[in-house]
């Protein structure tokens, strides 16, 4: 018999090429995972951003809108004031309204609520962010006339110039902040 060992050598290079290999294979699938994480939220931010320009259109188009109708409106209840010269009856007699604006937000909150808004660009996500700030503070705006409009008080006779008065300063400065509106979202398209 020969000198036989029971053990055998250690292929040391064979270990580690296959060690080099493993560790390889592990770099390759972080880096593949790493990817398609990076490919997906690109993805959601392109949609995102397809959603938000949607959403801005539809807004700068409904503002544009109801701009043209509170200056026909301020201008009706001011030839209102003009022909009877002092309100007798209630102001909500006259049957004169005022339209309310209704922005969409849904894309910007969703936005908001997920990873993808720190894809955005600084500059991006501040433009973004007081244009919808903005938009809380119309609709601040139109809640607290509606609080009055709808309040006992302004809907009396003896206040009907008072009602006069608030409607048309809820007019004037909708007018004024739907200007500044058009002007904010075109920036942002």
């Amino acid at each position: 018999m020969g000198n036989k060992s029971k053990f055998r050598r250690i292929d040391w290079s064979r270990i580690l090429v296959e060690m080099i290999s493993v560790v390889f294979a592990v770099l390759l699938a972080l880096f593949l995972n790493e990817w398609r994480n990076s490919v997906r939220e690109n993805h959601q931010l392109a949609e995102a951003r397809a959603n938000m320009t949607l959403e801005l259109r539809h807004n700068l188009s409904e503002t544009e809108v109801k701009l043209s109708e509170h200056r026909k409106q301020l201008k009706e209840l001011e030839q209102l004031k003009d022909s009877i010269g002092k309100f007798k009856l209630p102001i909500s007699e006259y049957r004169f309204g005022v339209g309310i604006l209704n922005l969409q937000e849904a894309s910007w909150r969703s936005i908001t609520l997920t990873k993808v808004v720190n894809k955005l660009e600084f500059e991006e996500l501040n433009r973004f962010s007081e244009l919808y700030r903005s938009f809380e503070l119309v609709n601040k705006l139109q809640d607290g006339y509606m609080q009055v409009a709808f309040s006992l008080d302004f809907n009396k006779a003896e206040n009907s110039e008072l009602g006069y008065l608030a409607t048309k300063n809820h007019l004037v400065q909708m007018i004024s902040w739907e200007e500044e509106l058009i002007e904010e979202i075109k920036a942002c398209l």
